[in-house]
């Protein structure tokens, strides 16, 4: 979906804490399409979410918050 040009975002966790828990291996593997994975608050989530819907930057908007952002093997 990603590579042909849909946005993909991929939310491992919603929670007050924005700790996630995940499988590395397929998390990885997503991530060397250049699929964001991160987990976040639900006070960051509207954000989240329209940053993606205006299609900028989400990988920026997570590293700019120092959320932890899962990154490929590659």
């Amino acid at each position: 979906m990603a590579l042909s040009g849909v946005n993909v975002i991929v939310l491992l966790a919603l929670t007050d804490t924005g700790r996630s828990s995940y499988d590395p291996n397929l998390s990885a593997q997503l991530a060397t399409f250049g699929i964001p994975l991160s987990a976040c608050t639900p006070d960051q989530f509207p954000e989240l979410m329209a940053t993606a819907l205006r299609r900028e930057d989400v990988h920026g908007w997570i590293v700019d918050r120092d959320i932890k952002v899962v990154r490929s093997d590659e």
